[in-house]
């Protein structure tokens, strides 16, 4: 009997102590997290708004698609949060976009491994220029992210399976509006930040 519950004893200790080190990249309540993602891995479905769709896959990092985001923590479990890209280029064709994605996370851990879900409903704006007639696109859409984290004090870090799901897109040109491309992305990459 007291070797039993000197084993149940053991092993809640190790329990716990597994569990607060799991906690230490996540403060408290309050505390706000900066993290990035470089996708690996990925798929991209495209439907045009005329003619048949597109299929794309992609090994290996894309650095042009890394997304820097901020999150706040309202309890030491639940997040809110988001991310704001802007992009340009100068050369033929002109162009400029920028996507607003906000985000709500719970947290959840096991062990050595936190569990961070996220929701992020997102908007997208892109216009382009050919020869002074400006095109713009305009999509909605709503995305989700499973990152499977790692701590080391503040630091956390590991892999991550996204998706990201157009839901209506729009373009317009000289005046004339039309059904835009719609996308549907899944991948998988490495996520790392930290906590203040």
């Amino acid at each position: 009997m007291k070797k039993s519950m000197l084993v149940a004893s053991v092993a809640a200790t190790t329990l716990v102590a597994s569990l607060a080190h799991a906690n230490d990249a996540f403060g408290p309540e309050n505390a706000i997290s900066i993290r990035s993602s470089v996708p690996l891995l990925s798929f991209v479905h495209t439907k045009p708004g005329a003619g048949d769709a597109i299929n794309e896959f992609a090994i290996g990092p894309k650095m042009t698609l890394t997304s820097f985001a901020v999150d706040y923590w309202i309890t030491k479990d639940v997040t809110l949060g988001g991310a704001l890209q802007y992009g340009s280029r100068s050369a033929a064709p002109e162009s400029w976009s920028m996507s607003l994605a906000p985000s709500l996370g719970y947290r959840y851990a096991m062990g050595d491994i936190t569990l961070w879900p996220k929701i992020q409903p997102y908007y997208n704006y892109t216009s382009t220029t050919v020869a002074t007639v400006e095109s713009t696109t305009s999509r909605v859409g709503i995305g989700v992210e499973l990152p499977f984290l790692y701590s080391r004090g503040s630091f956390f870090y590991g892999p991550v399976v996204a998706a990201q799901f157009d839901v209506s897109s729009t373009t317009k040109t000289g005046g004339n509006s039309s059904d835009g491309p719609m996308d549907t992305i899944i991948g998988a990459g490495f996520q790392l930040g930290s906590t203040f």
